[in-house]
């Protein structure tokens, strides 16, 4: 479903550049936001369709810069056989590695698929996943292309490269990423002059990667030309344990001397980082990804928002496949810098950062869109919140809603590249009910043959 022509009028609308306006209209037409600004002026001369934005929020498609799309089919996965992990390795083990062996490349569709709308049930229209089935690798990116598709959404994906499974899955991880980035090159699958489409190169972690390893995905990189590479850095302790062991140095000087990192890299976690490495990310301008609420859960520790913003860091904010809610994440950000400070004067400012890191990821993947703002011009991303606050909302107040309105699951009409993907909470043209009871029968399997795939 599209927007060939539609004025969206009557709601407030917040640009996330500055602007609320109160009684505010979006001018949709071609994928793109034609005019904007108060219904009175934006209205003159319309013909067309006209949606009442009466008693709602507008607010611009969020982008999640760092999601496993693959992990969907995960909740509620019963515990392995034996003593439940102790650290972080231990999860991996036994939870994520398995699962990873276990997937089918209809897994992956349906993981995709679910993944994607509960994003954007949460107001997201931009994903930025990190994909990991070594036991179905060729084709898999293409089944998450066919989800972003039938659902609508902006997504950019990877294959994660990993030495863990052995030498024929390492070529096919640097094969996948290959052909993915060159179907990608070819046909962007562009809505209103803006790709829907974009590829990296994967790489799970420094701590499953070797030397030759490290130095093939550079090459492929620089083959392809490439943004960057995304990868897992320090989100545990064993990450610079295992880099000091094989290098002599830590996690990211390591992919440095590897020539991993730079303005188009994707650097997640980034909590095991000592104040050289937190230099080092700032003068190669590599992008941080923060992921709070999976850091807590894995009880890895905290990334230090603080610091590397401080160090002139670009540090954005993701999900790693906890959840779709990514205002949920930023709060979680803006919650645990503050409890790590033990002072409740922090964190405000940051928070503006943080979202601008997340718009610079957008940026690294589908450069000139200006993803994360609306703008005249600028293509026709945006969410409808069911949000009719009680307080003042305007310029000064818009942070303190954002964290503490409870806007997440709010989204109710969601538009992507001026395609309609949540109408009134449903996605249009598809079966949900049937969808649904294929996933259920597909994660009940799944979870039988992950009982079979931990060596």
């Amino acid at each position: 479903m599209t927007t060939e022509r539609v004025l969206f009028e009557g709601g407030r609308i917040a640009t996330l550049a500055g602007e609320v306006y109160d009684d505010g209209a979006l001018w949709v037409e071609g994928g793109r936001i034609q005019r904007m600004g108060p219904t009175a002026a934006v209205k003159t001369g319309f013909r067309g369709q006209r949606v009442d934005l009466r008693g709602r929020l507008v607010l611009p498609g969020l982008i999640n810069a760092h999601h496993h799309l693959y992990s969907t089919l995960a909740r509620g996965m019963p515990s392995l056989p034996g003593p439940a992990a102790k650290d972080f390795t231990g999860v991996l083990e036994q939870v994520w590695w398995p699962l990873d062996r276990a997937l089918s490349l209809s897994d992956v569709y349906l993981s995709a698929l679910f993944g994607l709308l509960e994003c954007a049930r949460h107001g997201v229209t931009t994903v930025i996943d990190h994909h990991a089935s070594e036991g179905a690798i060729p084709g898999s990116l293409e089944e998450i292309a066919r989800a972003a598709d039938d659902v609508g959404l902006r997504v950019a994906t990877c294959f994660e490269v990993t030495d863990r499974d052995g030498p024929e899955v390492t070529a096919a991880g640097l094969a996948e990423n290959a052909r993915f980035a060159r179907a990608v090159a070819a046909d962007p699958r562009p809505r209103g002059a803006v790709p829907t489409l974009a590829a990296t190169l994967g790489l799970h972690a420094s701590f499953t990667l070797s030397d030759a390893t490290l130095l093939h995905a550079r090459e492929l990189r620089e083959q392809l030309g490439l943004p960057g590479v995304h990868v897992h850095v320090a989100e545990d302790r064993a990450d610079p344990a295992h880099a000091l062991k094989v290098s002599g140095v830590r996690t990211v000087e390591r992919l440095h001397r590897a020539g991993l990192l730079g303005p188009g890299t994707l650097a997640v976690h980034a909590v095991w980082v000592d104040d050289a490495e937190v230099a080092r990310l700032a003068e190669t301008e590599t992008l941080v990804v923060v992921n709070p609420s999976s850091n807590l859960n894995n009880a890895v520790g905290r990334s230090d928002t603080g610091r590397l913003l401080q160090a002139g860091v670009r540090v954005g904010v993701g999900s790693d496949g906890m959840t779709g809610d990514w205002l949920h994440e930023l709060v979680q950000c803006f919650l645990v810098r503050r409890d790590a400070a033990a002072d409740p004067r922090v964190g405000w400012d940051e928070v503006g950062q943080l979202a601008a890191g997340t718009r610079a990821v957008g940026d690294v993947f589908f450069p000139g869109a200006g993803l994360g703002t609306l703008r005249e011009g600028g293509p026709a991303d945006f969410a409808v919140y069911d949000y009719d606050p009680w307080t003042p909302l305007d310029a000064d107040t818009l942070l303190g809603h954002l964290l503490y309105g409870g806007l997440g699951p709010r989204a109710r009409t969601v538009v992507c590249g001026g395609r309609v993907v949540l109408l009134d909470g449903e996605p249009p043209g598809l079966d949900l009910a049937q969808l649904s009871a294929r996933a259920r029968e597909a994660a009940a399997a799944l979870w039988s043959r992950r009982r079979g795939a931990n060596p």
